[in-house]
């Protein structure tokens, strides 16, 4: 009798939940910036200076740790980027404070401050408290490291896709799926005789074990099994991670000047991209001056390709960063300084030379007659693969009214001119279920009032 008023309700919770997560759906048009207001709050209180410090790098270990051991990807990290490498150049996935998972704690703590109502043992809360703890970090590791390969196997549209629509329902499933197993196998009413691990384990039949569980038998033992068995998965993951490389940023293509020419997919040039591990900076920098035109307009001064064709295509998507050192050799009459423009313009080049416009940046710029460190960071790249054989060029511009002499150094620690290529940031959209959560909450107490109401009465 017991058990069947106790699986009712279990009934009605689950059916309870799964009513949230329609309404939750139904309205996400309408709540799209709760997740701003979580930030903002975040922002504004200083917790994610405690979020950026203590969990981004460790998240950021255990995932590059995953990909790394159980999957054979060679990876490295540097902060909160994980760097993914292919043949060709590597992708980078930035884990930025706001999208390591933390909103999934707060639903957690709303699912548990649910969960936990009613005359429950002090051990099982316990339980179900440290298991709805791991439950979420598996999880969100779970759903980074997808991403990870989705970005690796597919490009950014399918990893962005799963981060932004398939990661939340994999983590709404878990708010159920927890609910469902708090309430049939975890959480025991005071009084009740609880058996140790040993009690539980002694006479248990493997071919019972499944049935046992699915029937809701042997709850205590059983949640303790999982507990250690998540524990011990998760502690060998964290011992692996220091197996995990750590690496400066990777996605850099720093300007490079050569002695004599080279070709490039046919064409011949002295300047050149190159990644970090081939990156070979001289002492001194490299000074190339360029003299403007005699009429006022663009002038197109310094093209950088990237060092040898790509191996296999490469999808790019985001920002690009430009830093460049700059400054003026003659000056307008009478000035110490002029205000101009430059463009930074990224070219696709196939394996005969030609030439393809990616995308074109503009910014505003004061040139005075010191060198200078300018950082700039592009508008955003919808998503562009370059073809296997192909390699990329950038050409730097600059608008000249007075026919002056333009200087660029670079190829040198003390003056590292070069362009970082954009990472796959994904924001965190699960904040968004707070709000509809906080409305159901009460009509989910008011249900469960009455079923204690009723069982009382039986």
């Amino acid at each position: 009798m017991e058990r069947g008023i106790l699986s009712r309700a279990s009934g009605e919770s689950a059916r309870m939940l799964m009513w949230v997560a329609v309404v939750c759906l139904s309205t996400l048009p309408h709540i799209q910036t709760a997740n701003e207001l979580m930030t903002d709050l975040a922002l504004r209180t200083g917790a994610y200076s405690l979020i950026e410090r203590f969990m981004v790098p460790s998240m950021t270990r255990v995932v590059a740790s995953i990909l790394l051991n159980v999957f054979g990807v060679t990876t490295s990290f540097s902060g909160g980027s994980i760097f993914v490498f292919t043949e060709t150049l590597p992708y980078e996935l930035n884990l930025s404070w706001n999208c390591v998972g933390w909103q999934s704690l707060v639903l957690l703590a709303f699912t548990l401050a649910t969960i936990l109502q009613g005359s429950h043992s002090r051990g099982s809360k316990l339980k179900c408290t440290i298991i709805g703890l791991q439950g979420v970090l598996v999880v969100n590791l779970l759903r980074i490291v997808t991403s990870a390969l989705l970005l690796l196997k597919m490009g950014y549209g399918p990893a962005i896709a799963f981060h932004d629509n398939l990661g939340l329902v994999l983590t709404l499933t878990w708010l159920v799926a927890f609910w469902i197993i708090a309430n049939t196998f975890i959480l025991e009413p005071k009084g009740a005789p609880e058996k140790s691990l040993a009690e539980c384990l002694r006479g248990l039949r493997l071919s019972s074990l499944i049935p046992e569980f699915i029937m809701g038998r042997r709850g205590l033992g059983l949640s303790m099994m999982a507990m250690i068995l998540v524990m011990t998965a998760l502690g060998g993951v964290t011992i692996l991670s220091v197996r995990a490389e750590g690496g400066g940023e990777q996605t850099i293509l720093s300007f490079e000047g050569l002695d004599a020419p080279v070709t490039v997919n046919g064409v011949s040039t002295m300047r050149i991209l190159t990644l970090p591990e081939y990156t070979d900076l001289d002492p001194s920098a490299r000074v190339d001056t360029y003299s403007g035109g005699f009429w006022p307009g663009w002038v197109d001064m310094w093209d950088f390709y990237l060092y040898g064709p790509l191996e296999e295509g490469y999808s790019i998507q985001g920002s690009v960063g430009y830093v460049v050192w700059l400054h003026l050799g003659s000056f307008p009459s009478g000035k110490a300084s002029y205000k101009t423009y430059v463009n930074f313009t990224i070219f696709d080049v196939d394996e005969y030379g030609a030439s393809t416009e990616v995308n074109t940046d503009v910014f505003p710029i004061t040139l005075r007659g010191n060198a200078k460190k300018y950082t700039y960071t592009g508008s955003s790249i919808s998503e562009y693969v370059f073809d296997a054989r192909h390699t990329i060029r950038l050409r730097i511009s600059i608008y000249d009214g007075f026919c002056l002499d333009y200087i660029l150094e670079y190829d040198s620690e003390s003056r590292h001119s070069y362009m970082d290529l954009p990472g796959m940031v994904v924001p965190e959209k699960l904040a968004w279920l707070l709000l509809p959560l906080t409305i159901v909450y009460p009509f989910i107490m008011d249900v469960r009032c009455r079923n204690n109401e009723r069982q009382s009465r039986e």
